[in-house]
């Protein structure tokens, strides 16, 4: 049984939004500054880790992670050590992740701001 993360909320997805339209560029523009697009983008990258190393661990704790990576990257051996599950040493991390991203639904700029 696959584990649910919470979806985005409306808030972290509009900061998200404003993180996306952000052009390459060196410099700031008044526009940006007035819009806190360098935090929003900062806290973009923020909870996109937070919800990906979730979901990594989620997926590993079900067995339904793509393996294959990790047999290109550290080869045969690093598979079979994973083959036992479900990695209680990682139960503490998700409880973790899971309040941060919690935090990061309610207010997306939360760790930008602290």
């Amino acid at each position: 049984d696959k584990v649910a993360i919470d979806p985005p909320s409306k808030l972290l997805q509009d900061v998200a939004l404003t993180a996306t339209q952000m052009p390459t560029t060196l410099w700031w523009s008044e526009e940006d500054i007035k819009l806190n697009r360098m935090n929003k983008l900062i806290a973009c990258g923020q909870f996109t880790v937070c919800y990906k190393l979730l979901k990594y661990i989620i997926e590993l704790q079900d067995g339904t992670e793509d393996r294959s990576e990790i047999d290109e990257m550290f080869g045969k051996m690093a598979i079979e050590s994973l083959e036992e599950l479900p990695f209680p040493e990682l139960i503490p991390l998700e409880q973790q992740l899971r309040e941060l991203w919690r935090k990061f639904n309610e207010n997306p700029l939360w760790m930008v701001e602290e």
